[in-house]
């Protein structure tokens, strides 16, 4: 619920290094880090969700395999070609 609240809200610019600390801290325990990475993957999107949806979700995909648990470079491995549709991806040239 906490990391669908920072990701979907669009009105804050960016996150705070505590509150990504805290949802990397969550990652060390296996139902919480299932529940985040799912938010995740359903926020890397590009047609379903705004540019800054998708750069938070970028950015907390990065903190996460940095401090998160070693779960996290694993489900960011899957997530690799969700990360790597976003290279060409235009935010002029969505279709709203």
């Amino acid at each position: 619920k906490k990391i669908g609240g920072l990701l979907y809200n669009d009105q804050t610019d960016g996150l705070a290094s505590k509150e990504l600390n805290s949802i990397a801290a969550l990652t060390f325990n296996p139902k919480p880090a299932e529940e985040i990475f799912k938010v995740i993957t359903a926020c890397l999107d590009p047609q379903q969700n705004t540019w800054q949806t998708l750069l938070k979700a970028v950015i907390v995909t990065d903190h996460l395999v940095k401090y998160g648990a070693e779960r996290c470079v694993d489900h960011c491995w899957n997530m690799m070609r969700r990360i790597e549709v976003l290279v060409d991806y235009n935010s002029a040239a969505v279709k709203t």
